[in-house]
């Protein structure tokens, strides 16, 4: 069963501060139930670009622990595209392989509210 969260602050990463702010006050879906949990995570810039990598980045402990909700790289994007053009070039510029289909970002908990069912104006469709 998945879900919905709301970005309510700026999330931590890699992108420059003015495209992380861009993110606050969307709702995503997310791909599991619209709770945080503990997942394996490598930056979106600075990390490995292909699923070989991550297995190996994964295996030489060169991924960390991040507590928070996954979300379809796509659909993320395809929400952020629609308040910010800018933001999403920037992410099809510099992390293109974060938001191909079957590929996953993480919102840290920090930064999110799980939303209840039927609620949202900023709600995108998971493609």
């Amino acid at each position: 069963m998945a879900g919905i969260v709301r970005i309510t602050s700026v999330p931590p990463g890699e992108a420059p501060l003015w495209v992380r702010e861009k993110w606050v006050g969307l709702e995503l879906p997310t791909i599991a139930p619209p709770q945080a949990r503990v997942y394996r995570t490598v930056g979106t810039v600075g990390g490995p670009m292909s699923c070989l990598g991550l297995l190996v980045a994964f295996l030489r402990g060169r991924t960390k622990k991040t507590s928070g909700y996954i979300v379809s790289g796509q659909a993320a994007l395809k929400a952020l595209s629609e308040v910010s053009p800018e933001a999403a070039a920037w992410w099809r510029a510099n992390a293109p392989n974060f938001v191909r289909p079957s590929r996953y970002l993480v919102f840290h908990d920090s930064a999110c509210t799980p939303m209840p069912e039927g609620r949202g104006k900023n709600r995108v469709q998971v493609p």
